[in-house]
């Protein structure tokens, strides 16, 4: 399972009833712990203690607590220089309006710049991301979204990272980190994590079709008209 800092621990102690209780306790660490805990105590954890169960008799349960943040890594190879990458989405950041296809409308409340503030609209709500780091030198800057994110998350922060590989061709690499909160059911978890991962890859092949065509994508295009 890639676990890291796997630790098992088994505790034994008299029942009330005269026989045993069993203790199973596993702690990790793990991106994803929250859906991973879950599959653990579903799957093997259960598995072993209902075969013991079975044999010498008595009942199971077993619970799942995972809080670990949720990771969303996106890259695209774009066909233009690292500047002209900077200046669509660091410089412009207020203008991602104009080629994502989920952003109805979009506004800043200044330069660019740590602290500035995008406004973003879209056809199912609002939300707001507010600058925390912008590096020009280092092709880098990342922000923190607030408003109607996934309901489990304590905080979402997403960091781009641009790169050049040769005079007209770049790295565009997106990195999202949801906190969750603990509790969180896992399914819950992994159906958002889905739902994010989606959103992300069609806002980098907006993107990418933008800088590298001139004009909207089909899909950009389609929610102009849509709206109109």
């Amino acid at each position: 399972f890639g676990l890291e800092n796997h630790l098992g621990v088994f505790a034994l102690s008299p029942s009330d009833d005269g026989g045993s209780n069993l203790e199973w306790h596993q702690y990790f660490n793990h991106e994803n712990a929250d859906v991973l805990a879950q599959t653990l105590s579903d799957g093997p954890m259960k598995g072993m203690l209902g075969s013991m169960a079975n044999e010498f008799g008595g009942e199971i349960q077993t619970t799942a607590i995972g809080t670990s943040p949720v990771h969303v890594i996106t890259e695209r190879i774009v066909r233009v220089s690292k500047d002209n990458l900077w200046e669509a989405t660091a410089v412009n950041f207020g203008e991602i309006h104009k080629w994502a296809s989920m952003i109805q409308d979009a506004s800043v409340s200044g330069t660019p710049n740590v602290g500035t503030q995008r406004s973003c609209t879209t056809a199912i709500g609002s939300f707001k991301e507010t600058i925390l780091s912008y590096d020009e030198e280092n092709g880098q800057f990342s922000y923190q979204a607030t408003g109607d994110v996934p309901p489990f998350a304590t905080k979402v922060v997403n960091t781009w990272t641009i790169k050049s590989l040769d005079d007209n061709t770049s790295l565009l690499l997106m990195h999202l980190v949801i906190d969750i909160a603990e509790g969180t059911p896992a399914p819950a978890v992994g159906f958002g994590k889905g739902g994010v991962s989606q959103a992300i890859d069609l806002t980098a092949d907006d993107l990418v079709y933008y800088l590298e065509n001139g004009n909207y994508s089909p899909r950009k295009a389609m929610a102009l008209k849509s709206t109109q």
